[in-house]
């Protein structure tokens, strides 16, 4: 009677919040060498996610393990409009095949959109209480938007995401 096994490196990947009552990540702890590796970041009710540690935006990451990592989400407090201090904007019409109207309330303030993986895909400045964005050279999928007026953003919320289709 013969016995094979093999043995496989494993990894540790660490995952941290910055607050465990804002918020929690699946998926790490122990994984084989060369598996791929799925954390989900998930707020709890009334707060968001904000993103992680190294600036990657969206709460869901995939990547292979080679080595013991560390990952931290950063979670915060889900502001209404008041809380924001009035950083408030629309978008329609949302699914899109083309051009979305942002209705942002004042010119000068900045608009940006992201993918998915959190990559900035375009920029612009509001040119009046309605800008309009050009996304026709954008590929069918989900992006997200953020508004900043000064100092504050608006990039949380149900009107922040644009789904492009063709």
């Amino acid at each position: 009677l013969e016995a094979l096994f093999i043995l496989r490196d494993t990894c540790m990947v660490e995952v941290r919040v910055n607050n465990s009552e804002w918020g929690h990540v699946r998926g790490g702890g122990v994984h084989f060498a060369g598996d791929e590796v799925l954390l989900t970041a998930i707020a709890e009710e009334g707060y968001d996610f904000v993103r992680w540690g190294d600036g990657y935006m969206s709460n869901v990451r995939r990547f292979v393990a080679v080595g013991d990592t560390m990952f931290e989400a950063y979670f915060g407090e889900a502001a209404g409009i008041a809380e924001r201090g009035g950083v408030e904007f629309r978008m329609h019409p949302n699914p899109t095949r083309g051009r979305v109207e942002v209705e942002c309330g004042e010119p000068g303030v900045e608009i940006a959109v992201r993918d998915v993986s959190g990559h900035e895909v375009l920029r612009c400045k509001a040119t009046g209480e309605r800008t309009e964005l050009k996304t026709e050279g954008l590929a069918s999928g989900v992006y997200f938007v953020t508004v900043t007026y000064g100092t504050a953003a608006a990039r949380h919320g149900e009107n922040n995401c644009i789904t492009k289709i063709y």
